[in-house]
């Protein structure tokens, strides 16, 4: 199957990348040497989707990491980056960051809002499933391969932990424990406070796991 463009709606550090080169992957059509053009919407709010320009025949997919994560990733990449010395800098990145995170949740929770999505990603599941990922690629209408499962992309130098030492078996990296590792690294009580003033992100999170999490590719 041809498919002309693929929209994907997520946050930075949610994972996104790699989902996008997976599902990419699925609509090779080797006789014609066509591959879809990939549109990353990072941080973009859900009421901006249109400025995109996608059509009737073009897919829309959500990629939602666990806020926990996401979070840690997040934190880890821009403190590491610019240091903790300039909080109003640091707060207004990260606050962005989660603004959109919630925006794209509540979409998520609520997709006939604007443009339908054709698929609302877990990235866990997408991560530690064949099955999930299987379901989603049959939804999606692509052929299902593997083979773009160790790619580490090379947007924001790379992972927030293990920059590009994983490429090739990106998916060896232990991206579901970042929010225990942060407690490990100098930024521990950032990560604690912002999570604390952002209980209610989280609590929405949790609430979208236990509804949807498996509504579009089942369990695994």
């Amino acid at each position: 199957m041809c498919l002309r463009k693929l929209g994907i709606l997520a946050t930075s550090r949610s994972g996104h990348n790699w989902v996008g080169e997976v599902i990419h992957s699925w609509f090779e059509t080797s006789v014609e040497g066509y591959w879809p053009d990939v549109v990353h919407m990072t941080n973009a709010l859900p009421e901006n989707i249109e400025e995109y320009g996608l059509e009737n025949e073009d897919k829309l997919i959500i990629v939602i990491r666990d806020f926990p994560n996401f979070l840690a990733s997040s934190l880890k990449t821009f403190l590491d980056a610019h240091g903790a010395e300039n909080e109003e800098l640091w707060r207004a990145s990260i606050g962005q960051k989660i603004k959109a995170y919630k925006a794209i949740l509540e979409y998520a929770m609520d997709p006939k809002k604007y443009y339908y999505p054709d698929a609302i990603i877990s990235y866990q599941h997408f991560t530690k499933s064949r099955k999930y990922r299987e379901a989603i690629c049959k939804k999606l209408g692509g052929i299902y391969t593997e083979k773009a499962l160790g790619f580490v992309s090379t947007e924001g130098m790379g992972s927030s932990w293990d920059k590009l030492e994983y490429q090739g078996r990106g998916q060896e990296m232990d991206v579901h424990r970042r929010c225990e590792q942060i407690f490990d690294t100098e930024w521990e009580s950032i990560y604690i406070g912002v999570y604390k003033d952002n209980e209610e992100c989280a609590d929405l999170w949790v609430k979208w796991k236990n509804q949807l999490d498996y509504y579009y590719a089942g369990k695994k």
